[in-house]
């Protein structure tokens, strides 16, 4: 492993809860500060990100987020927001949440983060992207499984197929693709 990259979409607790409809930015801090002090205390030469996905709840409160990561990270990486499905099973427009510099395009299929990209949730679940807030793309239970054994598991393995089949009817993949709130269904683990 190479690097590591925490997605903290916020600057304050408050809007973490807003973005992440979990109250644990505290938790997810304390997160990047302890694999800071392990890379020092094993003498890695792993990279250490922070991400940000811009919208208009958070993008005030960059500087205050850079403030307090900084001394535990190599890099950070602001983007605006491509996707908010996510947020779209409890507002089905969810347009007014995005920069007003933001460019609408579709996602690319296949999304390349099934295939190379590890998310690991606060609580220890693997999830197939970055931006499901919801563990609507659940892969499994890191608690219960080996990250080898979920990477390479059933939910993974079905996920990566549908993805390079075109196949995303039913799955939140496609509302991501598609850049509208379709039906669909959580993996379940």
């Amino acid at each position: 492993m190479h690097s590591i990259k925490f997605s903290i979409n916020a600057g304050t607790r408050e809007t973490y809860k807003l973005i992440h409809g979990h109250d644990a930015f505290d938790k997810v801090i304390e997160n990047l500060k302890i694999c800071y002090k392990l890379k020092q205390e094993l003498n890695q030469k792993l990279r250490i990100l922070v991400s940000y996905v811009v919208t208009k709840q958070n993008e005030n409160e960059i500087e205050q987020l850079k403030e307090i990561v900084e001394p535990y990270i190599t890099d950070n990486i602001m983007v605006n927001a491509i996707s908010l499905v996510p947020l779209q099973r409890y507002n089905h427009n969810a347009t007014h949440l995005i920069p007003e510099t933001m460019e609408h395009s579709r996602m690319e299929v296949p999304c390349t983060m099934v295939f190379n990209r590890i998310h690991i949730t606060y609580n220890g679940y693997l999830t197939a992207c970055c931006q499901d807030f919801n563990y609507d793309l659940l892969l499994a239970d890191l608690k219960k499984t080996s990250l080898k054994d979920a990477w390479y598991g059933e939910n993974a393995m079905a996920l990566r197929e549908a993805h390079v089949k075109h196949k995303l009817e039913g799955i939140l993949c496609n509302n991501c693709y598609q850049k509208h709130f379709q039906k669909y269904d959580a993996l379940k683990i």
